[in-house]
């Protein structure tokens, strides 16, 4: 074990991880893309042999070969926890990235769609799709937020038409094997009332297409090719979203988000909707999204101060301290 290289130790300690069920397989597949990334940049280097410099090394010329710092983050997270796990063991006497600090990620504005009549052309244009499981994957995002995956992973009887829910139990998972069946990403099943449109919809689409998932019938399909045929659909119609980048099937789940906000659901619904870990992803994710509500607020603050009884004798002492 002492003599094993690095990568081998993070093979087999990964490995244990998704044996003992702590990993799902598509996390598995990450931390090894990650660790094949290490292995590039130091070689099969013994696990007790790499120190911080070398750690720093290899950061900085990723940098410079224009790795995103989130890319970055993730590198340094994956190997982190592989050091821990080594030190516990004895075969490295201290943590070489424990002095090192995560690299700042760059900020990079949500491309949702604030703007009311763009929402209601894309509504439209999204209506008027002729009736297969494209134009139903497409309008589950625009009305529930649900991601890729978990529409690909829906089924029938996850769908109660007679209450209007949806229940989301399920998502599409990727490794090196492909894709596969897993639990949602906050490991919680959820459900989402169906706006009336959406209900219509799905009413019609089981009379052609009832069994099994409601997007592919007998198996899943691969969520790339919803996102592939949105794309192709968005750029035709030449749709962006609030920064400016051509509008994503993932940038409708941002719309519903701030549509929500916007409209005045409170933040709890809006995480129960979207499937958040917890109400502040939802509060750092959205909470500044929306424009105009930072007007109403600030128009709030206003009133109060109209309203607020203010003394003489402190406007006088105000006064004469301005005037010194």
């Amino acid at each position: 074990m002492v003599d094993q290289d690095a990568f081998s130790y993070a093979l087999a300690y990964f490995e244990g991880r998704l044996e003992r069920h702590e990993y799902e397989r598509s996390t598995y597949a990450t931390n090894l893309k990650h660790m094949r990334a290490w292995k590039k940049a130091l070689g099969e280097r013994k696990i007790g042999e790499i120190d911080e410099e070398d750690i720093r090394r290899v950061i900085a010329d990723w940098f410079k070969d224009g790795r995103d710092s989130t890319t970055v983050d993730k590198r340094i997270t994956a190997f982190k926890e592989v050091y821990r796990r080594a030190v516990k063991e004895g075969l490295a006497e201290s943590n070489p990235f424990d002095d090192i600090r995560r690299p700042k990620k760059g900020w990079k504005e949500l491309n949702g769609v604030n703007d009311s009549s763009q929402r209601e052309e894309i509504a439209g244009v999204l209506e008027n799709l002729p009736l297969d499981e494209y134009k139903v994957a497409f309008n589950l995002a625009y009305w529930t937020g649900m991601r890729r995956g978990e529409i690909c992973a829906l089924r029938w009887n996850d769908v109660d038409l007679e209450e209007g829910v949806i229940w989301v139990r399920h998502s599409i998972g990727t490794d090196d094997m492909g894709n596969y069946l897993k639990l949602p990403k906050s490991d919680r099943p959820r459900d989402i009332a169906m706006p009336g449109y959406l209900h219509s919809l799905l009413l019609q689409w089981k009379r052609k297409n009832g069994s099994g998932f409601v997007i592919g019938g007998d198996d899943f399909i691969n969520p790339d090719y919803l996102t592939h045929a949105f794309t192709h659909l968005s750029r035709f119609m030449g749709w962006k979203g609030n920064a400016g980048r051509s509008l994503t099937l993932h940038d409708l789940r941002h719309t519903v988000a701030t549509t929500l906000i916007s409209e005045g659901a409170d933040v709890k619904t809006v995480q129960s909707v979207l499937g958040h870990s917890s109400a502040a992803v939802t509060l750092d994710m959205y909470a500044s999204a929306d424009r105009d509500a930072k007007k109403r607020a600030a128009a709030l603050l206003d009133r109060a101060a109209k309203r607020r009884p203010v003394r003489k004798g402190r406007i006088a002492r105000t006064g004469r301290a301005a005037a010194l």
